[in-house]
C-alpha cells in the first residue's frame, strides 16, 4: 500500500455547514472507511483533528461512492430524506 497524503496537502476542511447546501463530506465519500474513521487515501496523523477522519469534514479527493449517480443526493433531499446519504439503492 502507497503512503497516504498529509491533511494539509489534501486540503482536509473541518466543515459542518447544512447538507443541503454542503453534501460533500467525508461520510458520503468511496475513499472514507467508516467502522474505522479512516480515509484510504489521507492520513488520520496531523492537524486538525489528529488520529482521526471525521465524517463530517471533507478533502479535496472526494468522490461519490460507487454505485451512486452524481448529483444523486439532489432528489433524495428533494423527497425529504432527512439524511441523503442514509439511503442506499
Amino acid at each position: 500500500m502507497s503512503a497516504k497524503l498529509s491533511k494539509p496537502l489534501a486540503l482536509y476542511l473541518l466543515t459542518n455547514p447544512p447538507s443541503l447546501f454542503w453534501i460533500y463530506k467525508c461520510a458520503s465519500c468511496r475513499f472514507f472507511l467508516p467502522d474505522q474513521r479512516k480515509c484510504q487515501v489521507v492520513s488520520e496523523e496531523g492537524p486538525p483533528r489528529p488520529g482521526e477522519i471525521n465524517p463530517e469534514d471533507w478533502c479535496l479527493f472526494w468522490l461519490n461512492r460507487e454505485g451512486d449517480a452524481p448529483f444523486s443526493w439532489i432528489s433524495r433531499v428533494i423527497n425529504g430524506e432527512r439524511d441523503p446519504w442514509e439511503v442506499r439503492p
